[in-house]
């Protein structure tokens, strides 16, 4: 369904001998182009997902991190996964007491445009809530 969250970057391929810089590649198509991830699904969500548990100010946490993510992530162009999402979350978020939960989600903007980023985060959004109520939700 979305398939670009699959893809990783494949240098162009040109020829070294020539004149070459980022703006002209010897005559050779010198665009990056996407590929399929080499990665299988359950590898590209193990390197992309991260849960944080958080004891401290929950605001003040997802404050740092969601600054950190701004000006230090970074991405496998090559092998990706070229999106990340971090799962915040303090004790008990699943009890009565009702602890607060959030959602980073990082992505390499080439990838995305508005309109597909927002079906993709209404689409984890609604998968996570069925699962927390204990439903059985179905791979897009």
């Amino acid at each position: 369904r979305h398939p670009m969250l699959r893809a990783v970057a494949e240098e162009p391929k040109v020829d070294k001998s020539q004149d070459t810089n980022p703006f002209f590649h010897g005559g050779k198509d010198g665009r990056w182009k996407w590929v399929p991830s080499p990665l299988q699904n359950d590898e590209l969500v193990r390197h992309a997902l991260t849960v944080d548990e958080s004891d401290e100010d929950f605001d003040t946490r997802c404050r740092e991190l969601f600054e950190n993510s701004l000006d230090r992530t970074s991405f496998d162009f090559i092998n990706g996964p070229l999106w990340k999402v971090r799962v915040i979350r303090q004790p008990g978020f699943r009890g009565p007491a009702g602890g607060k939960s959030a959602l980073l989600f990082s992505v390499v903007h080439s990838l995305d445009d508005q309109k597909s980023a927002n079906i993709l985060v209404h689409e984890l959004l609604a998968h996570m809530e069925a699962s927390e109520r204990g439903e059985k939700v179905p791979d897009p």
